[in-house]
Order: structure tokens, then C-alpha cells, then sequence
């Protein structure tokens, strides 16, 4: 299948998904008064919307140098400007189920580099890893300060689906076992290429490039709740850096077990929920929520789908 066909197949996913995300975002505004939401908007300020945008930035950078990492631990080699386009033509697809539609990027780097998809396509499930393997040490560690119930729940869950994924990759034989399994659906064969990605696993399950690739995950996701704080301030909200990375995390790890596309809804509906739980109107709560996402997960898909048109160019 070309890329242009796999892209076609994605952009039609993407449709119903961006319409879907419309109609909730609609009604998550009318459920917070419309009319005060519009009203908190039009007070933040300009510095604000620049110093997030610019976190968000940078937290994005530092993902794509793991995916650098990765792929130079895979032997595939990409020049570092290439290796940025790619990673930011992957988040064009971000919200999808658990991210898996940022399997594109392996199809990419066959179009321009021709490495077998099967070779590169371990590394975007091994970013999710690592993206859930960070929020989950950040949450413990919030956790050591203010306790929560809800934060708990979802970091016994993560910390469970973690080290069964992990065990998963480190025995061979339950590893094809569950690949067996898999390419009994159809949608799924598609993901058990080969050989060639069970020997990418190997590789990128070492314990050098774990610790590497985890340090890198935490830099990126601490600036990334880093902009959310500066979102929160921007609406006069100060709860302190640990509790809203706290809020922030424990949203984005429920969300993110959900494997519903980009958390949309879960992610939402949990942030404004532990908003409201201290003591924030509906109105304020979802204002704030609307306002991180979009400088969030939105922002980011936005750089990707202008990526995209440059690699696609490049191709």
C-alpha cells in the first residue's frame, strides 16, 4: 500500500474524529455557560499564549530527539533536521487510538530512507511507553505530596499495564504468543509485520537506551505540564506546580489507558472534574480545560499536519 493510500485511510479516520471532537468540544462549552467561557478567553493575556506555545515547542523538540535516539539504536540513521519533520508529520495523527495512527512515520522513513516499515514500526509503540512510563513517575512523585484517590487508581493501573507490557517484550515466547494472537484480527495483522520488528523490541528494551529514552521523556513531559501551569496562571489560578502537574497527569494517564483518540473526552471530562473538586465554577473549570488542550494536544497536531505537507514535498 503507497503512503498517499495509507494517508488517504488516516485523513478519512481524521475527519470523523475532528468531527466528533467539534461536537464534544460544543457541548463541553455550553455545559460551562458559553458566554462566561468567551468572556475568560478574551482576558488572557498575549505573553501568556507565547511563553506556553513556546514550552509546548520545546517539549515536542525533546520527543523528537528520542525518536532520534531510538531509531540510532535501531540503525537507521536520519539527519536531525529530516528526523524533526518526521516526528512532527507523526503528531498529525496523535488522536487516534493510543496514538497508533503515528505508525505513519515508519512508512515515512521507508518513502524516504527505505528501511522496512517492519523495522521502524517498535519505535512509536515504544514512545507511548515511555510517554506513559514518565506521566506515571511524575504522578508518584506528586503523589508523595498530596494525596489523591483518583491519582492512585490510575497510577495502579498504569503501573500494572507497564510492567505486563514489559514482560511481554522481555519473554520471547510469550511475546509470540501475543503477536500469534494479534494477527488473528484483522485490523491487528497488519501491526505483526515480521521478525524484523520482535528483533527492534530487542533492541530498544536495553537497559541504556530505556534509561536514555525515559530521562529524555521526563525533560519533555515536565515542560509540557510546565505550559499547562502557565495556562492555569493565565486564568489567575495558582494551585502550585506539584498538585497541578498532579491534576494534569492524572487526567492525561486516564485518558491515555482509555486508547480512546487522544484522551478526548476522558482527559477532559477528569481535569474538569478535579477542577471543580477544588472549589472552581463549571464555568471557570472548563474554560481552563479547553484552553490546555487546545495550546496542548491541539497545537501540536496542528505543527503536524503542516509537517506532514513538507515530508510529503520531500517524498
Amino acid at each position: 500500500m503507497s503512503t498517499m493510500s495509507i494517508l488517504e485511510s488516516f485523513k478519512k479516520k481524521g475527519i470523523l474524529i475532528i468531527f466528533f471532537v467539534m461536537i464534544l468540544y460544543v457541548a463541553i462549552a455550553l455545559f460551562g455557560d458559553l458566554t462566561k467561557i468567551s468572556e475568560s478567553f478574551l482576558k488572557i493575556k498575549i505573553e501568556f499564549i507565547i511563553l506556553i506555545l513556546g514550552l509546548e515547542t520545546s517539549s515536542l523538540i525533546f520527543r523528537a530527539i528520542r525518536q532520534r535516539q531510538l531509531l540510532n539504536q535501531i540503525g537507521v540513521k536520519i539527519p536531525l533536521g529530516a528526523n524533526l519533520k518526521i516526528y512532527f508529520a507523526g503528531m498529525s495523527m496523535v488522536a487516534t487510538p493510543a496514538g497508533s495512527g503515528e505508525m505513519i512515520k515508519s512508512h515515512f522513513i521507508k518513502q524516504n530512507y527505505g528501511h522496512n516499515i517492519s523495522k521502524t514500526l517498535p519505535i512509536v509503540f515504544v514512545e507511548r511507553y515511555h510517554d506513559l512510563l514518565a506521566v506515571s513517575c511524575i504522578i508518584f512523585i506528586t503523589l508523595l505530596v498530596s494525596f489523591s484517590w483518583a491519582t492512585t487508581i490510575v497510577l495502579i493501573i498504569s503501573t500494572v499495564l507497564l510492567g505486563g507490557i514489559f514482560i511481554i517484550i522481555k519473554r520471547k515466547n510469550l511475546l509470540l504468543k501475543v503477536q500469534q494472537k494479534m494477527t488473528r484480527i484483522k485490523f491487528l495483522k497488519k501491526l505483526v509485520p515480521g521478525p524484523e520488528l520482535n528483533e527492534s523490541l530487542d533492541n530498544l528494551s536495553g537497559g541504556k537506551i530505556m534509561a536514555s529514552a525515559w530521562s529524555i521523556s521526563i525533560v519533555s513531559w515536565i515542560l509540557d505540564a510546565l505550559a499547562v501551569y502557565v495556562g492555569f496562571l493565565a486564568f489567575d489560578q495558582e494551585f502550585g506546580i506539584l498538585q497541578t502537574f498532579q491534576f494534569y497527569f492524572t487526567s492525561i494517564a486516564y485518558g491515555a489507558i482509555s486508547l480512546i483518540p487522544g484522551g478526548v473526552g476522558i482527559t477532559e471530562g477528569t481535569l474538569i472534574g478535579l477542577l471543580i473538586s477544588e472549589g472552581l465554577t463549571i464555568s471557570l473549570a472548563t474554560s481552563i480545560v479547553l484552553f490546555v488542550r487546545i495550546t496542548t494536544i491541539w497545537f501540536a497536531t496542528i505543527l503536524g499536519f503542516i509537517s506532514t505537507r513538507f515530508v510529503l514535498k520531500k517524498g
